[in-house]
């Protein structure tokens, strides 16, 4: 009969809505827990940062947190020592080769198209080295040789001062604005480790503070 086509036709379309509900739900549920895993992470970091007293072994467990967790190659740090910067701390991922003994005297020059930005405490997201070639020949003669795709890079600044900056290498493209952020909450809190290391908690959770207010939702 008729009305039981109907009823069945009813029946099928309800399933293939709520299938359709459940797709297009899924992936606000996945960013919503990517988010929080973000912010889980931050705090820990955070925490250990804050309470460490041997700040080295605490900034090179970080990095090695944040390698893991965006699944990237590399991470790592590089400070300005006045005319050059040096790749003080580095992380490598199993079977990646560690280029920190390479790379710790660039010349301020070199670096100066990345540094010019991130200066103004924003992020650099370079999602194919290829592409910066020709406008940035000495920067892409440094990350060809070491097989580097994309590269995520983040300030690290004390008294709007840009003092080094905190990096990673071939994370996933799709997650590339996610990792600027969370690398530049973290370089914030290395930069007050790195000025103050007594009494920092309360600075550090100024800054969480801070990143909620601009959205970060911390």
């Amino acid at each position: 009969p008729a009305y039981q086509y109907m009823i069945s036709f009813i029946k099928t379309k309800k399933k293939r809505e709520r299938a359709m509900m459940k797709k297009d739900t899924s992936p606000i549920k996945d960013n919503i827990t990517e988010l929080q895993r973000t912010h889980e992470l931050i705090y820990e970091q955070a925490a250990i940062l804050s309470r460490s007293e041997d700040i080295p072994t605490a900034i090179q467990g970080m990095l090695s947190a944040i390698g893991n967790f965006v699944n990237a190659e590399r991470a790592y740090i590089f400070e300005d020592k006045g005319t050059y910067y040096s790749n003080t701390f580095e992380w490598c991922a199993p079977g990646i080769q560690p280029e920190k003994d390479n790379l710790r005297k660039i010349d301020s020059d070199t670096v100066s198209p990345w540094t010019d930005i991130l200066i103004h405490g924003e992020c650099i997201i370079i999602s194919e080295v290829e592409a910066i070639q020709e406008e940035h020949p000495r920067i892409y003669d440094i990350l060809k040789p070491q097989n580097i795709s994309r590269v995520v890079e983040a300030p690290i600044m004390v008294d709007n001062h840009l003092i080094g900056f905190l990096g990673v290498d071939n994370s996933p493209v799709k997650t590339s604005q996610r990792v600027a952020e969370t690398l530049q909450v973290l370089g914030t809190f290395i930069a007050i480790t790195l000025k103050n290391q007594e009494g920092r908690l309360e600075q550090v959770l100024d800054v969480m503070r801070e990143a909620h207010g601009k959205g970060l939702d911390l």
